[in-house]
């Protein structure tokens, strides 16, 4: 299967480069010409402006698409069974508002989605999708904004936790939107003894959970999420509401940004979008156990 994608890509790969040599000449020509026949010059520049908007862009931006899928959906399938990567969202912004996990305006807009992909894993389905959050606060007179994007992984456990807990890296927001979030949900509380907490949560980590909720989960899950934490140089934001357990990988992107000067190998690939995902899989199964 790889080797059928790498194949089709460099395919596209060939094509796309002797386009852009085609339009390099032509800008070439153009300028060349320029001290012969100034209207030359400009035939020749619109020619190659056209060219360039209604061939060259076009079929860069589908062998963009096709890179992503490719990568997206090896990754996937490294890790989920009946792995399927969309470039539509699959990911609910209901669901995200409701995990109350990161502070936006509320409103149209405030969450973007993105592609995203699916699949499943020990009877759990998993949906994910790169998402954009945008909170507005008040500083010094003026209306500012806080943009926080990233990977949202949302697993469907078997049965319900009984939790309502979120643990934010500190790094994951600014104190502007932790306020935010706080006033708009009073019922939302902090841990009972912070000082009981471990160590790595102390440091790094603040704790929200709804009023009449254990403060924590139980311990084979916190050695999961740590084993999570130590394993990503990316801040974390994560959320177990009833039977859904949510991981926002902040500033990690499905559609990740493609070279078309790089040539697609079998090496690239295979590299692994979602380096993370083996760890939150391990945690959603301590959460499986544990209930």
């Amino acid at each position: 299967m790889i080797h059928s994608m790498t194949t089709a890509l460099y395919e596209k790969f060939r094509t796309l480069r002797m386009l852009y040599f085609i339009y390099l000449l032509a800008s070439i020509l153009a300028l060349l010409t320029f001290f012969i026949d100034k209207r030359l010059t400009l035939l020749i520049l619109g020619v190659s402006i056209l060219f360039r908007f209604t061939l060259v862009r076009p079929k860069s931006k589908s062998y963009e698409r096709q890179f992503i899928h490719a990568c997206a959906q090896l990754t996937l399938e490294r890790h989920l069974s009946q792995a399927a990567h969309s470039h539509i969202p699959v990911l609910s912004v209901q669901t995200l508002r409701r995990a109350r996990l990161i502070p936006e305006n509320g409103q149209t807009g405030s969450i973007t989605l993105h592609e995203g992909g699916t699949g499943q894993i020990n009877g759990c389905s998993v949906t994910l999708g790169d998402a954009v959050f945008c909170n507005s606060f008040l500083k010094n007179g003026k209306t500012r904004h806080q943009f926080v994007y990233g990977c949202w992984i949302q697993l469907q456990l078997p049965d319900d936790t009984g939790l309502d807990w979120r643990l934010v890296h500190k790094n994951a927001l600014i104190q502007q939107s932790v306020n935010t979030m706080q006033s708009k949900n009073p019922n939302l509380l902090g841990p009972e003894d912070y000082q009981a907490l471990p160590r790595w949560v102390q440091a790094d980590f603040f704790i929200l959970r709804e009023q009449d909720t254990p403060s924590l989960p139980p311990l084979p899950v916190l050695e999961k999420l740590h084993k999570l934490a130590c394993n990503t140089a990316l801040p974390l934001a994560i959320c177990i509401q009833g039977g859904l357990f949510h991981v926002f990988l902040i500033n990690r992107l499905i559609g990740q940004k493609v070279s078309v000067r790089e040539m697609p190998t079998e090496e690239r690939l295979q590299l692994d979008f979602l380096p993370e995902l083996e760890y939150i899989i391990s945690a959603a199964k301590a959460l499986s156990n544990a209930v």
